[in-house]
């Protein structure tokens, strides 16, 4: 499992193996023209194994209706997101993992309270209320603030934590229908890149 790329093209192999988060942004210019993004399996027997070929082939007719699915929260069912994330430094070297929870509480259709508690090589929480038009989102406080842009099933964010000089970039991509997510942050220190972390959280649904 691991990552490479920048926030313009990026690629995150899942613990699998064989399984491949990825998305592209296109620019024109300083401005995205064109977004691509989906999710790949690698099969190096595809043309002479049955079996790899059928399964391959069920994969592939599953994401042309995954694929249509918008970055869209569960907007009904408070829960929580939970996982192990690798974490690297700016040196390119790993520096250990980090736990990280999402506690999830909708307020509305388009409204939720959220808490992030990150624990590991990295230790910080933050709680701010967050909210959706359209495909644009905002992370609006009183610990985190920042915005975000869906563009289909990823979700890239920037955003500031309170009261520090820490930012967070990154890109969070539903990996199928159940809100199981690739996780993929930037963590910088003011203007300057300290980490990248990486790694699925999975929902969990609450009551």
């Amino acid at each position: 499992p691991g990552w490479q790329g920048d926030l313009r093209t990026m690629v995150h192999v899942l613990e699998d193996g064989e399984t491949q988060v990825y998305s592209s942004l296109v620019y024109d210019g300083p401005t995205i023209f064109a977004v691509m993004n989906g999710i790949y399996k690698v099969a190096f027997d595809y043309p002479d194994n049955p079996d790899t070929k059928t399964r391959i082939d069920a994969w592939c007719e599953a994401e042309k209706q995954r694929g249509l699915l918008a970055h869209n929260l569960p907007a009904k069912t408070a829960g929580r997101w939970t996982g192990t994330l690798q974490v690297w430094g700016a040196d390119q070297k790993p520096r250990g993992n980090i736990e990280v929870e999402v506690a999830h509480e909708p307020s509305s259709l388009l409204r939720a309270r959220q808490r992030t508690t990150v624990t590991g090589e990295i230790d910080m929480s933050w709680e701010f209320d967050r909210s959706r038009d359209g495909n644009r989102h905002t992370f609006d406080g009183p610990g985190l603030w920042g915005n975000a842009i869906a563009y289909g099933r990823a979700l890239y964010t920037s955003q500031h934590v309170h009261g520090s000089a820490v930012k967070l970039k990154g890109r969070e991509f539903f990996i199928d229908a159940d809100h199981n997510m690739s996780a993929v942050w930037q963590w910088y220190d003011g203007d300057k890149l300290e980490y990248t972390s990486f790694g699925v959280l999975r929902w969990e649904p609450g009551t």
